[in-house]
């Protein structure tokens, strides 16, 4: 998978960017590893600014969520 190094006209960036790396401190469900894990794997999509990863906020808070959803 590669990641967007700058925002595109198709894929508007959000405003809502998180650092990978503080994602465990703000939902402690997420270690970082597993966060390395999500973005590495394209479940969560990632922006990388230099050497930084962001990820949306909202999309940690939906992937939290379908994982609490029971299964069909």
């Amino acid at each position: 998978m590669t990641t967007p190094a700058a925002p595109s006209p198709a894929q508007p960036t959000p405003t809502d960017l998180v650092a990978r790396t503080e994602v465990p401190a703000r939902w402690p469900a997420i270690s970082e590893r597993l966060a390395r894990r999500l973005t590495t794997e394209g479940r969560i999509p990632s922006w990388r600014v230099g050497s930084r990863v962001y990820v949306s906020a909202g999309d940690v808070e939906r992937w939290l969520a379908s994982c609490r959803q029971p299964a069909a």
